[in-house]
Formats: C-alpha cells, structure tokens, sequence
C-alpha cells in the first residue's frame, strides 16, 4: 500500500470518527436511607432531559462528593456536615465543565451545581436541578437565606443565579421542582399552618421517590400554566403538579378515595394561601402573611349569578277603583319580568337595558326616590309620577286617527 493510500484512508477514518457528545456531570443528593430511588443515576438524567426536551447526555460522569448532613445522612456522626459536603462538591468539580457541558444536581447536588454557577456564570455550562432547595421563590434555602445553625453547620446560602438578560451561548437553566416537596416548594407564608405542615409532610412523602419519575412527568405539563411552567432569564422552571395533598396522604388506605376526595379540594385551596408563585425566578424570602386584598381577590372562587326570580301570578280578588291614581316609575325602575308595572297591575312599555335601577347607588339603591312626589332621580331624568288613569302618558297622544296621524281628544261637552 503506498503513502497516497495510507493518508486517503486515514483521511477517511477521521471523517467517520463520530463527534464525542457534551458530557453531564452528575451530584447526586444527600444519602439518607433508601431513598435514591429505583432508576440508575443516568437513567433518572435521562428521564428529565427527554421530558424537558433537551439532548440525551452523552458521556456521563458522577461528580464524586459526600453528599451528606451529618449527623442524619446514613453515616451518621461520620458524616461531614452540610457546609462541608457543599463546599467539596463545587470544588471537585473544578473546572472540569467546559461550554456545552451540562452540571445535573438533585437535591443537595442541586445546592452544589447553584454555588458553582455562581463563581463561573456566562462560560457556556448548562444546568439542570432537580428539587433545588436553592430555587429562587420556593426553595427553603431562599426562604430563610442567610440563615446559619451553628450546631449542624448548616448555612441557608440563598438562591440560585439567574441571568435576566443572557447572551448567545451563555448556557441554560431547567429548575424542575414536586410541587409541596418543602426543600423546593416551601410555602411563601409559613404561619400558614396547613401549608408548612403539608411541606414537611412533602419532604417525607415525595422527595425521596423523585427519581422514581419518568419523563411524562414533565412532558405532560401545561406550559401555557404559569404555576406550572414558567421562563425568566436563562432559567426555565417547572412545577410538577402533586395529585393528593401530602396532608391526606397518611390517610390512604384508611379513608376512601371518595372523602379524600371531597377533602382535597377545600382543603388545598387554604394550603395555596400560603405561596406566592408569581414569579419563580425572584427571590422570595418568607414573609409573615399575604396581603388581605390579594388573599380574597385570587382565592376566592367567582360566585355565580344569582338566578332571576319569577313573579308569582295573584288574583285579584278586589276591583281596581279606575279614579285612583296610578303610581307608576316612568325610569329606572326594573320590574322582575322586565317591563314597566304600574300600582293598578297593568303593564306599560318594555324596559331597556338603560332603564335598570343601580343597586349599588348610596342616593337611590332601589330606584324608587320619593314616591310620594314628582322629585327628580340621581341621573336627571324623571323620577316618580303621580297621574290618574285618564291622563295620558306624557309624549303620548290619547288616540289615533284612522290615518295614524295623532289627533287630539275630543273636548267634553259644554266646551268649545
């Protein structure tokens, strides 16, 4: 084989030779007991990244850290604490991620992934978090940032970054969060007593099997909902709805699905009392209570129209004196079946949609001023008036002629 041959077909060898795919670099969360979940770390990165309509990863590695919070995670007193075990994730991943490259955390890797974005922001690495306890409005270590436990050694660090105004090729951001899962979703307003408890009972129930997801957990969402899905910056958040209330379900098993059920509704509109979801992205500290207009206004369901009522027919079992007078509401009275009623029982023309008293007017509510007199209503227009049935309406001519031209009534006798 000749020299020519030898570069021809390495040339082509290195045109077949496929394009290695980014990496992810994987933190995985704090080990307490079983609850890593039934998928392998990569199937789970997977899961999230096809539901979130990103790229599969390509080369997988798992970022090597304690994940723990001692004493609590599985090794006990052994354990390093939390502060610890954050401060060596971010620096065994170094500076190993390069443009393209996607940092995975879940859970207190999440913690990890948002403090290494924030000392290498615009240098092109993307992020996925899942259950990120730094999530801007949600996260109980926005809620309480700041805040340090000196016996645990547990620093509340705040939120993670967000870039409002990102510049081509400066990486993204996919937050995914269960909804009531208290390290992610801890409510805006913990004196809410039902929100809090059903918080914690959400750390118990749900984060644990976060990695039992697929990706129909995050397909399925409503991204025209914005308590589910949400863009702000270079960050895109989603919510994955809980079905049953972590309140409720202890009770699984006990009570059945029809009275949880019938539970459920009332029972989680007070729990959302307690969160503000507005915007995710701001970070949103724990606040005592909401405001009291903002409360009722987007809580309070919209109460139907009451039904108008039909008038029950009466006989009349007395006869009607045609001398007395007629007290009848020449405008702004509404009548139930919209015309214009008069004392004698008698019905005049329909009322438009002008002539409608206003219920809420402190001058006249009901639309009927001073029926004794001939007073003038709030809008200028007439307003009661006394006549006999002889006079004719105001306006009106008393007949017609055959012609349809009005004419005037014949005068009585003995007048010219």
């Amino acid at each position: 084989m000749g020299l020519a041959s030898v570069l021809t077909l390495a040339v082509g060898l290195s045109q077949a030779a496929p394009v290695l795919a980014s990496s992810t670099y994987y933190l995985e969360g704090t080990r307490i007991g079983n609850t890593t979940g039934h998928q392998s770390p990569q199937d789970f990165a997977t899961d999230m990244y096809t539901g979130a309509g990103l790229s599969a990863p390509g080369d997988f590695r798992q970022v090597d850290y304690p994940a723990a919070i001692g004493p609590f995670s599985s090794g006990g007193l052994r354990d390093a604490t939390w502060n610890t075990s954050v401060g060596r994730g971010v620096a065994n991943l170094g500076e190993q991620p390069v443009a393209g490259d996607t940092v995975f955390g879940y859970s207190q890797g999440a913690v990890v992934a948002s403090a290494y974005k924030g000392g290498h922001r615009a240098n092109g690495v993307n992020y996925v978090l899942v259950e990120n306890p730094g999530r801007p409005n949600g996260g109980i270590m926005a809620r309480f940032g700041g805040l340090y436990v000196p016996l645990l050694d547990i620093t509340f660090s705040g939120p993670t970054p967000v870039v409002r105004d990102p510049q081509p090729g400066a990486g993204t951001t996919v937050d995914i969060a269960r909804q009531y899962d208290g390290w992610a979703d801890f409510p805006t307003y913990p004196l809410n007593l039902l929100a809090t408890a059903n918080a914690i009972l959400g750390i118990i129930y749900l984060h644990g099997g976060t990695q039992d997801l697929d990706a129909t957990a995050l397909s399925s969402i409503d991204t025209g909902d914005p308590h589910y899905y949400q863009q702000r910056g270079d960050t895109t958040y989603y919510l994955i709805p809980t079905e049953r209330l972590p309140l409720l379900m202890p009770l699984r098993g006990i009570l059945p699905d029809l009275l949880l059920d019938a539970i459920e509704r009332p029972l989680r509109a007070l729990v959302e009392l307690g969160y503000d979801r507005s915007d995710y992205s701001r970070p949103t500290g724990a606040a005592l209570l909401p405001p009291l207009g903002a409360m009722f206004a987007s809580q309070a369901p919209a109460q139907p129209a009451p039904a108008a009522l039909e008038p029950k027919p009466v006989a009349d079992t007395t006869a009607v004196d045609s001398s007395a007078p007629i007290v009848e509401r020449t405008r702004g009275l509404r009548a139930g079946f919209g015309a214009r009623v008069n004392t004698a029982g008698r019905e005049t023309e329909s009322l438009d949609d002008t002539d409608i008293a206003d219920p809420t007017d402190p001058a006249d509510p009901t639309g009927l001023a001073d029926v004794a007199g001939h007073e003038t209503d709030h809008e200028g227009g007439d307003g009661i008036e006394v006549r006999t049935p002889e006079e004719p309406e105001p306006g009106r001519a008393a007949s017609s002629g055959p012609s349809g031209a009005d004419t005037a009534p014949e005068p009585p006798a003995g007048e010219s």
